[in-house]
């Protein structure tokens, strides 16, 4: 089936059916990467400790934001490859695209998770107790 793809003429029906399944991949790797991304910055409870370090917290971030990148696209590549494989021996070279296509597909994601999760927690992390609100003196 996967090998039909490979040798049939391009066609308003192939670049449909590619780009559902590219969309399809990139949404399942959204959700993963913003687990990863939550796990990475909120459950470790290091925030504090990371922004009052002498080094930059925006390296600190960026290097965490581009593990989570290619954890992701690690985690897409071994379940794509099989079907990339397929498509290059009976394709030809034009399918090797697929493979930056993927670290691509993982690096928008991992941005976008980085972005709805911070907006998630934002929104709707829970308040601090009255009880341990600091009042103010009378």
């Amino acid at each position: 089936m996967v090998g039909d793809f490979a040798t049939a003429p391009i066609d308003m029906h192939l670049l449909v059916a590619i780009t559902t399944t590219l969309l399809l991949s990139w949404l399942l790797m959204i959700s993963q990467a913003m687990e990863t991304v939550t796990r990475a910055f909120y459950s470790r409870s290091d925030l504090d400790l990371i922004l009052a370090s002498p080094i930059a917290a925006e390296k600190i971030f960026a290097v965490r934001i581009s593990t989570v990148a290619l954890a992701v696209a690690a985690m897409a590549l071994p379940l794509a490859a099989p079907f990339i494989d397929i498509l290059i021996v009976r394709g030809g070279a034009r399918w090797l695209g697929a493979y930056p296509m993927i670290l691509a597909m993982g690096a928008a994601a991992a941005a976008l998770a980085v972005a709805l999760t911070v907006a998630l927690f934002s929104t709707l992390a829970p308040s601090a107790p009255a009880s341990s609100r600091k009042s103010s003196p009378r």
